[in-house]
């Protein structure tokens, strides 16, 4: 073993008699045992005296990095700088520097040094390392427009155009985020320059257009995108879109078929066609295509658009848009439009001389408005017309009124919840599909049976039959598996509250009965509250009917369907990827449940996992469910992701 105490020494002696080399070399034996960052500090100081600039330069490095490495941050720092001090070209301690200020929080600190390292590594004609550098620096301040573009300007002078684009579409993304249209769109035409066919920024100058209302101009430089490729569905929603708005109907009656057939049962390119029927005065085609959007827009915030487009069809379709209008103005407890409504369905009544229905609407618009005279005047008249002397006990549900007004040939559709009767398969496909996400299984049932029936050969369509039978057998089997006695048997409720406590207390009954490892009951009363939309009961009894590990497939199935129908995506994911575990790729069902999987991440807007599931699908079965149309359509999402957030993606141009 060295002694470090005689070796300190001796060196010192050396030193007194200003034997440099000799005390370097006496230190140098501490360092064959030991790699000591005091040690390096000492012997570069020593040769710093003898003036061996580069000697003293590579001793303190070989400190630093010591000191660095042992997390001595701050003797790292002073040693760096006293190496620039000594040697100010020397870039290794310059970007060493720049990242020791950036760990420390030194943004601004950090970015000097890796400018400084840029700027001489320039000049010595690095161009590939100054711009390494600059991508450090745009790393910790990704909006330093400026070096934006002297990266970009160096990378085209380079012929690094890729690189070049992505920088100069980032800051162009950034001005049209801070709405500095101006700034936005002379980049993007610089792009254009550079790369004439590139999508994106006629899709960014389209936006700009639009933004500051001309909407021709926006719809120009969409037409010049499409005629680059008129293949991606975000762009051909947009141009069908701007192409209807500026009355180039021609155009939308070309692209609008290409995006059904990616996709027939989006309600967005449904209303996009329908608004086109609009333009052409074909209300009847208008109809049919709005009404699913209508529909669920009336729970959106889309809802004033939905209500807008109902304007347009109050006179080919009165009593179903008025219907609607009822619905959407007491869910928003609008009084005032709901009297307004309410008053034209008593006047529709009545003009039908069905008095009796125009007699219950004026009530209920009384009941809304007692003060009303007119109502009043109005409720006498009809009393006295039909020989009532008191009001009748209970009013007959609106719905049921309006059956009466409706013509006996027309397929109008009275209510958002009744079943739409489409004429293509694959809307009735996707409309069973919906129902059994919501747990309508009985809706769901009379769907598939429908599609067998048109389509008896198909066998996604008999298995899916077949699934969903067992669901309705459920309760029955609870009902004899759980008999309630005659205390127990649910009473006749008239209020909700009502309604609820006596529910409450025949559960009570059931909980009662059960015991915890009576899993298939468990399981039972699962599928049966899930059918009844009792979402949060059915998981509890599902969660317990888990722990029955010869039923896990069948339970993690339903479980995941429960949780997405409450949009807890994760819970789901879970749950299917369990039920997957227990089956094999050959299983039946097995794709099936694997694409209810791909579709959770999807919803989770995990699109990548998403891609990679349907991509195995389509592997394994290439005429499996839309699976093409599902691929396309999340490229299509993974492309808009990245236009959206262009700095996720910067090592190579998107063009959508």
């Amino acid at each position: 073993m060295i002694d470090k105490s005689a070796i300190t020494k001796a060196a010192q002696k050396h030193i007194a008699k200003g034997e440099i080399y000799k005390a370097i070399e006496e230190w140098e034996k501490l360092l064959t045992e030991h790699k000591d960052g005091n040690v390096y500090n000492t012997i570069g100081d020593l040769y710093l005296k003898k003036g061996s600039i580069s000697k003293a330069t590579d001793a303190f490095t070989n400190a630093a990095s010591i000191f660095r490495e042992e997390g001595f941050h701050l003797k790292a720092m002073g040693l760096y700088r006293k190496i620039l001090n000594i040697s100010p070209s020397d870039t290794g301690a310059l970007i060493a520097l720049a990242e020791l200020n950036a760990e420390k929080g030194l943004i601004g600190n950090a970015n000097e040094s890796f400018l400084i390292a840029a700027e001489k590594c320039i000049k010595k004609g690095s161009a590939a390392k100054a711009i390494e550098h600059y991508k450090k620096i745009l790393k910790l301040a990704p909006s330093n427009t400026v070096l934006q573009v002297k990266m970009a300007e160096l990378c085209l002078s380079n012929d690094l155009k890729e690189e070049a684009l992505n920088e100069y579409f980032s800051i162009a993304s950034d001005y049209l985020e801070k709405e500095d249209h101006e700034k936005a769109q002379e980049f993007y035409n610089r792009i254009i320059d550079i790369d004439p066919k590139n999508i994106e920024s006629f899709i960014g100058l389209s936006r700009i257009a639009e933004s500051t209302e001309n909407i021709e101009q926006a719809y120009e430089f969409l037409d010049k995108a499409m005629a680059i490729d008129n293949e991606n569905s975000n762009l051909l929603f947009n141009y069908s879109r701007l192409a209807i708005e500026t009355d180039n109907l021609d155009k939308a009656r070309q692209t609008l078929p290409k995006l059904l057939e990616i996709e027939p049962s989006n309600n967005q390119y449904k209303k996009l066609l329908g608004t086109l029927h609009l333009k052409e005065g074909l209300l009847e085609k208008a109809w049919e295509e709005l009404l699913p959007f209508i529909d669920i827009a009336l729970h959106t915030d889309e809802c004033n658009e939905a209500v807008a487009l109902l304007d347009s069809f109050k006179e080919q379709e009165p009593v179903a848009v008025k219907y609607r209008l009822v619905t959407y103005y007491k869910e928003k407890d609008d009084k005032q439009a709901l009297i307004k409504e309410l008053r034209k369905f008593a006047e529709i009544f009545g003009s039908k001389e069905l008095l009796k229905e125009s007699l219950q609407t004026y009530e209920e618009l009384w009941a809304l408005d007692p003060d009303d005279e007119t109502i009043k005047g109005k409720i006498a008249e009809l009393e006295k017309t039909l020989g009532i002397n008191q009001k009748a006990p209970e009013i007959t549900p609106l719905e049921e009124r309006i059956e009466l007004v409706i013509p006996e040939d027309t397929e109008t559709i009275t209510a958002p919840s009744a079943q739409i009767q489409p004429k293509k398969l694959e809307e009735i496909h996707a409309e069973a599909d919906f129902y059994v996400q919501q747990g309508l299984i009985d809706e769901a049932i009379k769907l598939y049976e429908k599609l067998v029936s048109v389509a008896p050969d198909n066998k996604e369509f008999i298995q899916k039959l077949e699934e969903l039978k067992p669901a309705k057998a459920a309760r029955e089997k609870l009902e004899v598996k759980l008999p309630i006695s005659e205390e127990e048997t649910p009473a006749y409720a008239t209020t909700e509250s009502e309604l609820m406590g006596v529910f409450n207390k025949f559960k009570k009954g059931i909980d009662e009965k059960l015991e915890e490892k009576d899993y298939e009951s468990h399981y039972n009363l699962g599928i049966a509250y899930k059918e009844m939309g009792l979402i949060e009961d059915a998981i509890n009894e599902l969660k317990i009917a888990a722990k029955d590990p010869e039923r896990t497939a069948q339970t993690s199935s339903v479980l995941a369907l429960c949780y997405m129908s409450r949009k807890l995506y994760p819970f789901a994911i879970k749950e299917f990827k369990k039920a997957m575990e227990t089956m094999s790729s050959s299983d039946d069902g097995y794709l099936l449940l694997k694409n209810d999987l791909a579709d959770a991440h999807e919803k989770n807007t995990e699109y990548e996992t998403a891609l990679k599931l349907y991509e195995e699908i389509h592997a394994q079965d290439p005429n499996f469910r839309n699976i093409k149309q599902k691929i396309e359509k999340i490229k299509s999402l993974l492309s808009k992701q990245t236009k959206d957030n262009p700095k996720t993606k910067k090592n190579r141009v998107s063009y959508l």
